[in-house]
């Protein structure tokens, strides 16, 4: 997988979205990452972003961590059954 491939599969990766009101993706979406973190820490309220305060920088690595993150915060709130 090639690095431009990796990187367009991962763009709708769980990793890399959150939950933001229209307005406020509409005017960060295609920006960088920097003004993104701090529009999305100035105006969001969900604790689901708050985590985000705590990245320097987002790249694939940081997306692929943040999947891992999220689905270990998903497993405790959400426990397999138990056979």
């Amino acid at each position: 997988e090639t690095e431009t491939e990796q990187r367009s599969r991962l763009l709708h990766a769980i990793g890399n979205l959150t939950l933001l009101r229209q307005a406020l993706n509409s005017s960060v979406s295609n920006g960088p990452f920097i003004a993104k973190q701090r529009a999305i820490l100035r105006h969001s309220a969900l604790n689901l972003n708050r985590p985000l305060a705590d990245w320097d920088g987002w790249d694939e690595g940081a997306i692929l961590k943040r999947a891992d993150e999220l689905f270990k915060a998903a497993r405790k709130i959400w426990p397999a059954p138990s056979e």
